[in-house]
């Protein structure tokens, strides 16, 4: 545990190299079944497009030959491990940087759990933790201390940095903003929802989302998400109607000008989005009380910092509150003119409604729209 700035990263890049050093040696005396046949010093960055279903076995050996390091995201390795295309035994090092993040469903977890936790003791590989807090929440601190502790098979130590070297680390600003229950969901939810989950047409489930979305960002991203929900099932439904269409229209050509509709051919099916929704649309300039307080407190202090040549980067730990608190922050009307909003998530093609690109080739463009400052804002996920 130590402080942020205070060279964390520093303490895992020389302990990879202390532990790449000894299995050298050990791999030389033929006592470690290691990652290849040739190790080199080569470092090889793994996140979603190289996840293991993605690619295939013979595919992901050729990913990890020769590399002696792997920096990758968690799922990666987790699939990984699931598909047996990489094995504990394999691993000399694991560092799992923040921590702290090692519970409940948590990828960390599952490597240790599942995977960790099911070989033998000799062949299971050391761990290293990084965090700057052992604790990401209100709970009791002695006891997330031990669950961590439990979990990453590890004990919690921290650093002791002099008073006169820890004045020049550049202390985390932590942000308060006053809890918030919504009472009231955007206007048509229910009726939106008991029309379209029963007949099928919407996945129930993105109503669960627009319900997570009015407690974290507020009723104005949960409006946004819907209507965004409704016009792609919209869209889906008339390419359905009109591929159907075109075969009906075949189908009756070949029994000639006399044949009778079949029984068979698909009658026209009522439009997906009612009057009533499309006389309902979003405002175009939100209300700041259209927002949650924790949204606006994020917004009062990106609204101090890049009135500069400042940047930011916001990390939350879901796809779809990267891409609709980016939506929320573009159009607030105390950021409108100051915040160039970009949004990066890993590749994940579940099929939920999404607005924003998880193209290799565009994430990159983004990347670089951030480094060059056309970009000033990136919401990433984790």
């Amino acid at each position: 545990v130590m402080n942020t700035g205070t060279g964390k990263t520093l303490i895992a890049v020389l302990l990879c190299k202390h532990i790449l050093s000894l299995e050298y040696e050990r791999k030389k005396a033929g006592e470690r079944d290691y990652l290849t046949h040739q190790i080199d010093e080569a470092v090889l960055p793994l996140c979603g497009p190289k996840m293991p279903e993605n690619c295939g076995e013979a595919e992901w050996e050729r990913l990890v030959s020769g590399q002696a390091v792997i920096c990758s995201t968690p799922q990666v390795i987790l699939c990984a491990l699931n598909a047996g295309f990489l094995k504990m035994s394999q691993i000399a090092l694991i560092v799992f940087d923040e921590a702290h993040n090692a519970i409940g469903n948590h990828p960390y977890c599952g490597i240790m759990r599942e995977h960790y936790a099911r070989v033998d003791k000799e062949s299971r590989p050391k761990v290293l933790g990084l965090t700057a807090s052992p604790v990401n929440s209100a709970r009791d601190i002695e006891k997330c201390i031990n669950d961590l502790e439990k979990t990453l098979n590890s004990k919690v130590a921290s650093v002791v940095i002099p008073d006169s070297e820890n004045r020049h680390v550049q202390k985390p600003r932590q942000l308060v903003y006053t809890s918030y229950e919504p009472t009231e969901f955007p206007p048509l939810y229910a009726p939106l929802k008991e029309r379209y989950a029963t007949f099928g047409e919407i996945d129930p489930r993105e109503f669960e989302k627009a319900a997570d979305l009015l407690k974290d960002l507020g009723p104005w991203s949960a409006w946004r998400f819907l209507w965004a929900v409704v016009v792609g099932a919209q869209k889906k439904l008339d390419a359905f109607v009109g591929a159907n269409t075109a075969w009906s229209n075949n189908r009756a050509s070949t029994l000639g000008p006399d044949g009778a509709p079949s029984a068979f051919d698909p009658a026209p099916a009522p439009p997906l989005l009612p009057e009533l929704f499309r006389n309902f649309t979003p405002p175009d300039a939100p209300l700041r009380e259209n927002f949650s307080p924790k949204v606006q407190v994020l917004v009062k202090f990106l609204k101090s910092k890049l009135v500069g040549a400042d940047s930011a980067t916001i990390f939350v730990q879901r796809r779809i509150t990267a891409e609709w608190l980016a939506d929320a922050l573009r159009q607030h009307p105390d950021l409108v003119g100051i915040a160039r909003v970009g949004v990066l998530m890993g590749i994940n093609d579940d099929g939920a409604v999404s607005q924003v690109s998880t193209n290799v080739v565009d994430q990159v463009h983004t990347t670089r729209k951030f480094r060059r400052g056309e970009l000033n804002v990136v919401v990433a996920t984790k």
